[in-house]
């Protein structure tokens, strides 16, 4: 995760120094979203960054979307039709929790340059999330091709949709091209991998510790020691509070369904210390809470609202390696940093 992490960072310090101090955005490239019919649902996303000002955050509308910049950009745009068969991702992605989540995604559909279908094509482009891009000579879309040890292969997560000539539909705009593709793309499955479902058939045996909190038992596990150490960083009130709290009275029974899914030190093992940086801060909180909720049958309500399907050893894309339960919840380590998108896209 090296490189998306320092993708990130790179994207904080840009608006520490400033940017334009007015944007010109005519023509650029969220603009032609806003103003084309078809993309204009993609353009919604952007533009809740902003928290109701009309604008996308500057993060966004000074960086992509000013020709003052003199840098030129290319969206690959999911089309409106792409995003409306993914029934509620938008409700979540708009929440104040889901907020890092769709920073994540939006900048992964943006690539550096103005980009011909002749510097796509068999190529694998670096988005300016930091994850790879690859398109092949049909317009199928990859993400991260070979990068992480997967029990699943991930397969085309998108496709380029094209004209009657079979060339890719391209609308201009002044800073850069703005691509049509017929689905959302993915990178953190491709990021963070996928167990099989076929190789991980049963959850394991509870083991019971009624003495424990939350707090302890993950103190207590080695195998979660990098865990812990991040979420001190970024994130000191989840395990030194939130952990060890627990309901009591009428509501004491509602601790049984509380659940912390933690990734163990192998998971993270690309967490590396600019994971911690304030740039990346947002980010890291959270994929390292993205598991923590309330179990629903058999799903858990993630972080942003987000279920977390529960079939057979597996929690979304992540074998679970062992679960203990304390006094005020459980925590299940798992194998992978959970992709709270995964079955969605």
């Amino acid at each position: 995760m090296t490189n998306f992490f320092k993708a990130a960072l790179c994207a904080s310090i840009f608006f520490l120094a400033g940017a334009s101090a007015k944007v010109n955005r005519t023509n650029a490239v969220l603009t032609v979203l806003e103003q084309h019919k078809d993309l204009t649902a993609f353009y919604e996303l952007f533009n809740s960054t902003g928290d109701g000002i009309g604008l996308p955050e500057p993060a966004f509308e000074e960086r992509f979307n000013d020709n003052n910049v003199g840098l030129d950009f290319t969206i690959l745009a999911p089309t409106n039709k792409a995003i409306a068969k993914v029934h509620g991702l938008t409700e979540k992605l708009t929440t104040a929790a889901g907020y890092p989540l769709l920073t994540t995604l939006l900048r992964t559909h943006i690539l550096p340059g103005k980009l011909a279908p002749y510097d796509l094509y068999n190529k694998n482009v670096v988005s300016i999330e930091g994850f790879s891009i690859h398109i092949d000579l049909k317009g199928d879309i990859t993400t991260n091709s070979g990068l992480t040890k997967s029990d699943v292969r991930a397969g085309t997560q998108a496709r380029l949709l094209k004209d009657k000539r079979g060339n890719p539909i391209r609308v201009p705009a002044s800073n850069g091209v703005v691509y049509k593709i017929d689905n959302i793309l993915d990178p953190l499955l491709t990021y963070f991998g996928e167990d099989s479902a076929r190789n991980h058939r049963s959850l394991p045996t509870i083991k019971h510790s009624p003495s424990k909190s939350m707090k302890d038992i993950l103190a207590a596990d080695p195998e979660t020691s990098h865990a812990r150490e991040l979420l001190y960083t970024v994130a000191p009130w989840f395990p030194r509070d939130r952990l060890d709290m627990s309901f009591s009275g009428r509501r004491a029974k509602e601790n049984s369904k509380v659940v912390y899914l933690v990734p163990s030190n192998e998971a993270l093992k690309s967490f590396t210390k600019v994971a911690e940086a304030p740039g990346n801060a947002d980010a890291t909180r959270f994929f390292l809470m993205a598991g923590f909720g309330r179990m629903d049958g058999k799903h858990i309500k993630g972080r942003a609202g987000f279920k977390l399907e529960v079939e057979g050893g597996r929690v979304m894309n992540a074998e679970v390696e062992k679960r203990e339960c304390g006094s005020n919840g459980c925590v299940w380590r798992i194998g992978r940093v959970i992709d709270s998108v995964y079955g969605l896209l």
